[in-house]
């Protein structure tokens, strides 16, 4: 939910002019954002003239965010399996699925870091392609 507070005020000064913004401005405007209205006192909540709900991204808006926050990384995940991800994730916002996708990214480096052997494999091609491969 956001919420939209819209102050008038007459002083010898201006906040905007302080900011950088204007000197001719003589109101503030107040964005506020929660994802838990219920808890904000009601003297708070009076004082934002708007309130603008904003739900849960649907399905296909997930499954758009969960491959644009992969973007070019290299993956093993098919169409299916990001739809099937996208199902799964019905009470998530955009900031957890954000948050999901960055930390399954980590996880090989989180792998790494727990390793304690390392032997160098060649591919085999010739081509100078060789993997570390790691055991924990």
């Amino acid at each position: 939910m956001v919420l939209v507070y819209h102050y008038h005020y007459h002083y010898h000064f201006s906040f905007p002019a302080l900011l950088g913004v204007g000197a001719d401005n003589d109101q503030i405007l107040v964005l506020g954002a929660t994802n838990i209205p219920w808890v904000l006192d009601a003297a708070i909540r009076r004082r934002f003239e708007k309130r603008i709900y904003i739900p849960l991204p649907e399905e296909e808006a997930r499954y758009s965010m969960i491959k644009m926050n992969i973007g070019q990384t290299p993956n093993s995940l098919s169409d299916k399996d990001l739809k099937a991800l996208a199902a799964r994730t019905a009470q998530f916002s955009g900031a957890d699925i954000s948050v999901l996708v960055r930390d399954a990214l980590y996880q090989p480096v989180r792998k790494v870091q727990g390793a304690t052997h390392f032997k160098k494999v060649s591919d085999g091609g010739g081509g100078g392609n060789d993997e570390v491969f790691f055991r924990s």
